[in-house]
């Protein structure tokens, strides 16, 4: 369904730039492809935020850098 919105094709050439970008990595790298799906890494280290952690400047400021990294890479 979710076809409909996005092109797999191009998110899996997305994803595998993204996944590849060193110490900056924005994304898991892919492990396998097969029809209907894909295997991703397990990039340990990542606890999902509670709403209430939002706020903190901290995390904003966190989240604006990746934002950042993710909008120079270079994906011709």
């Amino acid at each position: 369904v979710t076809e409909t919105f996005f092109s797999r094709q191009e998110e899996e050439f997305i994803l595998t730039i993204l996944g590849s970008t060193g110490n900056t990595k924005a994304a898991p790298s892919i492990l396998a492809k097969f029809p209907g799906g894909r295997i991703e890494e397990y990039l340990s280290g990542f606890t999902i935020m509670n709403p209430d952690e939002f706020p903190k400047l901290t995390y904003v400021m966190k989240i604006a850098a990746q934002f950042r990294n993710l909008h120079e890479v270079k994906y011709d």
